[in-house]
């Protein structure tokens, strides 16, 4: 799934996203933290057990982190999505404040709000 969704990126964006190219590389959780000038970390594995430390990680270094499991919402992940017959992003605003990022007017207008505990 990691290989088939960054061939799906780099067909997509060839010539990156706005001005910035994008070098999407797939590793294990174990090789993340010696990793330099990062920018998003994608999720694929939903066990909280090996992705909490990596989510602490991205919160400490501010990465935006991407994760399928809203559950992980409440360990820190920034963006949960959520996918059935459309695409639902849930943003924890809590940890993209802290993390000094911010989001586009319009994706905030199309996604759930995760506050702790609750989504709205």
């Amino acid at each position: 799934a990691a290989k088939k969704l960054a061939k799906l990126m780099h067909n997509a964006y060839p010539k990156g996203l706005e001005h910035s190219l994008l070098d999407i590389r797939l590793f294990t959780y174990k090789d993340v933290a010696a990793l330099q000038n990062i920018s998003l970390l994608f999720f694929l594995e939903n066990s909280p057990n090996v992705i909490e430390p990596i989510l602490n990680f991205a919160k400490q270094k501010q990465i935006l982190s991407i994760v399928y499991d809203n559950r992980l919402l409440a360990k820190g992940a920034m963006v949960s999505l959520y996918i059935g017959k459309t695409v639902k992003p849930y943003l924890n605003l809590k940890a993209v404040q802290q993390s000094g990022l911010s989001f586009d007017n319009v994706l905030m207008s199309i996604s759930k709000i995760y506050y702790n505990d609750e989504e709205q």
